[in-house]
């Protein structure tokens, strides 16, 4: 069997498979917030370490980087990711102070969804984007 072959079938099951923890989504992802007129790219380092349904991780947005904690709903294939509190000023003079993700997993290897930017006095809902570029299973 050619090894293209048996890529597309590894898609397929993936593809198929339901996503039963959350392990299933650690590695990288990169993507954006669509906030407005701005783009803001990101890159999102996931580990579970911790049961089925935590994940941790590193998020990095602007040269900052930030430690993210949340959950996986296997069910939903939706997660939800939180940062530690931090003073950032991003695209726009945006400052916040602390970056919730809420996605929706689409397929095996993209994300949609939206992320929550929170100050001190203001909250805004921006469009979030991921793609998975590496896996780490185990």
């Amino acid at each position: 069997m050619s090894s293209s072959r048996m890529s597309q079938q590894r898609i397929q099951f993936l593809t198929l498979s339901y996503f039963t923890d959350a392990e299933q989504l650690s590695g990288t992802w990169k993507g954006s917030f669509g906030c407005g007129s701005d783009v803001i790219n990101i890159e999102l380092e996931l580990v579970n370490r911790d049961s089925f349904t935590t994940l941790t991780g590193q998020l990095k947005v602007q040269g900052y980087q930030l430690v993210v904690r949340g959950t996986f709903a296997s069910y939903f294939k939706a997660a939800t990711l939180m940062s530690e509190p931090a003073n950032l000023k991003l695209a726009g003079g945006r400052a916040v102070s602390v970056i919730e993700l809420n996605g929706d997993l689409e397929t095996p290897v993209y994300i949609k969804g939206v992320s929550l930017l929170t100050s001190s006095n203001t909250k805004e809902i921006c469009n979030l984007t991921l793609r998975r570029e590496s896996s780490k299973f185990g």
